[in-house]
């Protein structure tokens, strides 16, 4: 859903935006004591790294649904690490 560039091979938390709703930045601590994910789990992440929440959902034909959500790992403003955990339609 996002392009990748030389400086953001992940692409930009500003190009997913426009794509689907993600959260206001938060500490990777914050999320690390919530249990969401470990810091030791995933290598290279640093305490100023941000973690955002993010949510799609589209109307399918039919009346259906379909989204996913999860969490991404920014450095600056490029996404270094992305992890969907709820699907749901």
């Amino acid at each position: 859903m996002i392009t990748p560039t030389e400086q953001c091979p992940g692409g930009t938390v500003e190009q997913l935006r426009k794509r689907m709703s993600v959260s206001e930045p938060s500490s990777t601590r914050a999320l690390d004591t919530a249990q969401r994910f470990s810091q030791s789990t995933l290598p290279g992440i640093e305490d100023s790294d941000l973690v955002h929440e993010f949510h799609f959902s589209s109307e399918l034909a039919g009346g259906g649904f379909w989204g996913f959500s999860g969490y991404l790992i920014s450095r600056g403003e490029c996404i270094i690490h992305a992890k969907v955990t709820s699907i749901d339609n």
